[in-house]
């Protein structure tokens, strides 16, 4: 039985460049009420594709030498982002595929888009998906980027630099905020953390 449904734009992928992400597995899961039926749940999967944006900005990042090698969905948000779905955030992590790290180039790199109808705020930092505290992780650098931008803009070259930035950044990042928690009692929930 075909199923039609308009995700939000901060939905989490399951695919990028028309491949699995690996540590990522979406499903649905149904319920059918008839009589005798002795199994009635199932679950399918989800293919959810990365849109447009996120497919450049990925492109991006392999004509640098960084393939994405996996992702993970934290229950954790990202900070200071409004937020419409549950699931908080989905990272994922670059690996160089051209090993030559060195102290200008990481070897791993951890990428967050936190997307809505008008583009993305694209987060970069050096991976720590170990690490499930966005405080606890090393520093992250935000930029952003348009829907309309794709086909008009040299992502390359802006990845170049992205990735130059992020290479200098320190280690280990200072927790010097105040966590707090503002909850608005509906489906939007700002977190400050």
């Amino acid at each position: 039985m075909p199923l039609r449904y308009r995700l939000q734009w901060e939905s989490p992928v399951s695919e990028v460049q028309g491949r699995q992400l690996q540590g990522v597995r979406l499903a649905l899961y149904t319920e059918v009420e008839a009589d005798g039926i002795e199994d009635r749940t199932d679950s399918d999967p989800l293919r959810i594709g990365a849109t447009p944006l996120h497919e450049v900005v990925l492109d991006a990042f392999e004509a640098a030498g960084y393939s994405c090698g996996s992702a993970k969905i934290d229950d954790e948000g990202i900070p200071r982002t409004e937020r419409h779905i549950r699931y908080m955030r989905q990272s994922l992590r670059l690996v160089d595929t051209l090993a030559v790290t060195g102290p200008d180039r990481p070897q791993h790199l951890e990428v967050n888009f936190h997307t809505n109808a008008v583009g993305s705020e694209i987060y970069v930092r050096k991976a720590a998906l170990h690490q499930k505290d966005w405080w606890k992780k090393p520093p992250v650098l935000r930029y952003v980027a348009a829907h309309h931008e794709v086909g008009h803009v040299d992502f390359e070259a802006r990845v170049r630099q992205w990735i130059d930035e992020v290479a200098v950044l320190p280690e280990k990042a200072v927790d010097d905020r105040e966590k707090v928690q503002y909850d608005l009692g509906g489906p939007r929930v700002w977190i400050d953390m």
